[in-house]
């Protein structure tokens, strides 16, 4: 990871006057490789849509909250208080616990955008993104495989069927069906090459998504098949998601006993 000079005065000046207790940003997704400029910002958007980033700056939606433990600035009476990183040790996704178990407590918790303060470079090959990015989606559900799934419909029934909904009309010389379909695909290719602009990468890449979206799809299904056995393997690891939501949960109310 790489942070610009200002970038630590800039984000603590930032929280430091706004009275946030707890801040985490989204930095720009450095890409060198082909696979990397296909996968990694159409999976970080994903993942930030799925678990409603934005709602970590909800401070009425206590049970909402990410964030990206490359930046992470917390006060330190809060993080005392909510006990720490021994708080979140046995969680795969620790830095997302971190900060949902300090907005929970009533902390102010923000997760911004940050691509211009810092960057960073994830996972290079396909191997790394199917592990990585399984332990991030089956970790920040806790295991749950309801809103992978959901998210693999979503793919399927509104990325996807826009390209044999126009190759149908096509051929079907069915002007209403091939028409319809190419708004869709001008929205729609728009819309997500937003996606990679805001990760710091050139929205062109959204044009591959008849690549890109099949590939997320298996690697959702994997991620998926993880959080169904309840186990991640990381770095020759197996972790218990099972297990380490109990250990969150006992913690959890530790605190609140304290």
């Amino acid at each position: 990871m790489e942070l610009q000079p200002e970038a630590l005065n800039r984000l603590m000046t930032y929280a430091l006057d706004r009275q946030i207790d707890a801040l985490s940003i989204l930095t720009h997704l450095k890409t060198h490789r082909v696979i990397e400029k296909l996968m990694l910002p159409l999976l970080a958007g994903t993942w930030a849509c799925v678990f409603a980033a934005d709602q970590t700056n909800e401070d009425s939606e206590p049970d909402r909250a990410l964030a990206n433990g490359q930046v992470f600035l917390i006060r330190t009476h809060a993080y005392r208080k909510v006990g720490g990183h021994a708080r979140v040790k046995d969680r795969i996704v620790e830095d997302v616990e971190l900060m949902r178990a300090l907005k929970k407590e009533g902390f102010k918790t923000r997760f911004l955008a940050g691509r211009h303060l810092a960057s960073t470079r994830m996972h290079t090959h396909l191997g790394q993104m199917f592990h990585g990015w399984a332990r991030i989606f089956a970790g920040t559900s806790r295991g749950r495989v309801v809103p992978m799934l959901l998210t693999i419909l979503f793919l399927i029934g509104c990325l996807l069927s826009v390209y044999p909904a126009i190759v149908y009309g096509l051929l079907t010389h069915n002007m209403w069906w091939w028409m319809t379909g190419l708004i869709h695909w001008s929205v729609m290719t728009g819309l997500m090459g937003l996606v990679w602009f805001w990760s710091g990468n050139s929205p062109v890449w959204a044009l591959c998504l008849p690549v890109s979206v099949p590939i997320q799809i298996l690697i959702l299904l994997f991620s998926v098949q993880k959080a169904w056995k309840g186990v991640i393997d990381w770095r020759g690891i197996p972790i218990d998601l099972r297990t380490t939501s109990r250990v969150i949960e006992s913690n959890a109310n530790q605190g609140k006993g304290n």
